[in-house]
């Protein structure tokens, strides 16, 4: 299930429990694995992702035996739909491999993450559906925090803001992806506080205080 309304739902902040959500997810449902990886890679709202059909992320293309193909595209635009807005989202190699490993002989018109297996049921997985997935695969490999399918958007947030030692530029990039209008918003969304930022940019500066000068 997803969170109630005004219940916080959290980042997974630890790496550890992100990768042991995705293994669990890879060896349980293929779908289902794409879902999470999808949500954590490009930040997208839940359902945005839902609304994609394989034609969006893929290109067919020729193999050298002729066959057709489907190639993950690198870069696809979304019409966000909270924001009625045109976005054009970056796909990683990591979740192009996972998208062309998933979609061979899947048709373009087809969903991305079709409800069921009958070919003449074209329809996404719900969002309720979506949640009790993510929510019952984070429960099973023993995360903590109170985990919904906004929890992938934020946990790609919180982890780019992780990995760039400049905190300053890294909200900034966070406020720009996600479309949000200032960076208090993003501060509150990624779960940090205030002393938190003060923390990491002292100790990002504190690298450059100690340079070595000719």
């Amino acid at each position: 299930m997803e969170a109630h309304k005004g219940q916080k739902v959290n980042p997974i902040k630890d790496i550890e429990d992100v990768f042991r959500l995705l293994n669990f997810l890879e060896e349980w449902n293929e779908r289902n694995y794409l879902l999470a990886l999808f949500g954590m890679c490009t930040g997208l709202r839940i359902g945005d992702i839902l609304a994609l059909k394989v034609a969006d992320v893929t290109d067919v293309k020729l193999d050298k035996k002729g066959k057709k193909i489907g190639v993950s595209k690198d870069w696809i635009r979304v019409i966000e739909e909270k924001r009625d807005y045109d976005r054009e989202v970056f796909l990683s190699d990591v979740i192009k491999g996972a998208i062309e490993n998933y979609t061979q002989d899947k048709p373009g018109e087809e969903f991305l993450f079709k409800s069921g297996k009958r070919k003449k049921f074209n329809r996404p997985i719900q969002t309720r559906q979506a949640g009790r997935i993510i929510k019952g695969a984070a429960e099973k490999v023993g995360i903590k925090e109170n985990v919904a399918t906004h929890s992938l958007r934020k946990t790609f947030a919180r982890h780019i803001y992780d990995e760039e030692e400049n905190k300053t530029y890294a909200l900034e990039l966070i406020r720009k992806i996600l479309g949000h209008k200032t960076i208090e918003v993003t501060r509150r969304y990624i779960g940090i506080d205030k002393e938190e930022e003060v923390k990491a940019i002292t100790k990002f500066t504190n690298k450059l205080k100690k340079r070595k000068r000719d």
